[in-house]
């Protein structure tokens, strides 16, 4: 018997994939430092830590996960502590096998990151599937969210499942890490540690297919972030049998975490290029601030300025005229109808 699931691509679903496209291209595109883009893995890295693992109860604040996994000594329950190394671990995993030519997303793989996840935690259960009922709950609400199925049928489940999974088929990545996300949760196949281990596939879904996006997001972050959004999809699918009520959660999710990160690297990006241009040229504070706005916005004129920033007309004139005369931004229009641009990211790489 094969897999396969039922849902539909609303519009909401094809509006996020459209952002997802266009900010994807975006981010992979952006001139920044590898420096900067190591610090960013990194704190992609602990944000993903520290979502998945408060999903399911865990303790930890995030700053107290950044310290676990610097190896700094954190007073914390152990096992709060151990699943914090144990799922950066296993991201570090995905990290390492996810542009294996060879790689098949198989049982075994899965079987894998769940052992890696529950290591020292739950010793006997992990890397095996269950052979009791449970049932999927909102860790913070209690509530019953659906019953998986019983487990006799969990084995059988997981060979359809990894059949589909290494089928490769043929829709976009995102589609196909939600539904991935969503069946692993569906068929609960391990006593605990189901949702960790749903989140780490749909990861390793996306970055095989293609959108591993610098590894510098954190689709989980969302996730911890509307946790009641996050539930009620999946219940709203378990109850509507198909996939797409969570498929359009978790394509808003990609997308808006994708988009709050270009913002992000686009700024850097264009600090980058405009430092650049104005060479050894000392811009103040609110120089700055003038630019970053016109990252924003189409244009700027001397009252805006002047508003932003609550400078007199004799300042803002100097401060305006200073970045014109570096090059870093161009006039527009004489008089009152003055308004200031940026460069064209033609000029700006000449």
């Amino acid at each position: 018997m094969t897999l396969q699931p039922d849902y539909l691509i609303t519009d909401t679903i094809a509006h996020s994939l459209e952002r997802i496209a266009e900010v994807k291209a975006i981010i992979e595109n952006a001139a920044i430092l590898p420096a900067f883009e190591t610090r960013l893995r990194n704190e992609a890295k602990i944000r993903s830590v520290h979502a998945s693992i408060r999903l399911e109860g865990n303790r930890l604040e995030e700053n107290q996960v950044k310290q676990v996994l610097e190896g700094k000594k954190v007073q914390a329950w152990r096992r709060d502590i151990l699943e914090a190394k144990n799922y950066s671990k296993a991201l570090d995993y995905i990290g390492s096998i996810y542009q294996r030519k060879d790689l098949a997303i198989t049982e075994e793989v899965i079987l894998k990151l769940h052992a890696m996840l529950l290591e020292k935690v739950s010793p006997k259960e992990a890397g095996k599937y269950r052979k009791i009922p449970v049932v999927v709950k909102n860790v913070r609400t209690q509530e019953v969210v659906f019953r998986p199925p019983g487990p006799h049928q969990v084995a059988s489940l997981m060979q359809e499942f990894s059949r589909w999974l290494e089928s490769s088929p043929k829709i976009s990545p995102v589609i196909e890490s939600g539904i991935a996300h969503y069946e692993l949760v569906r068929i609960h196949p391990f006593v605990d540690g189901n949702g960790r281990s749903a989140r780490l596939l749909a990861v390793l879904v996306l970055y095989q297919r293609g959108y591993d996006i610098r590894r510098i997001f954190s689709i989980e972050n969302y996730a911890d972030e509307h946790p009641e959004e996050y539930y009620k999809a999946l219940k709203e699918s378990d109850r509507q049998r198909e996939v797409t009520p969570f498929l359009e959660f978790w394509a808003a999710a990609l997308a808006n975490e994708l988009t709050k990160l270009k913002e992000k690297i686009l700024m850097v990006s264009l600090d980058k290029k405009l430092r650049e241009r104005a060479g050894q040229t000392f811009l103040n504070p609110r120089q700055w601030e003038a630019l970053r706005y016109l990252h924003q916005n189409s244009s700027l004129s001397r009252i805006d300025f002047q508003n932003m920033t609550k400078t007199p007309e004799r300042t803002a004139r100097r401060d305006l005229e200073e970045l014109v005369k570096v090059k870093v931004v161009t006039r527009q229009g004489k008089g009152k109808a003055t308004r200031y641009l940026l460069p064209s990211p033609r000029s700006l790489s000449e």
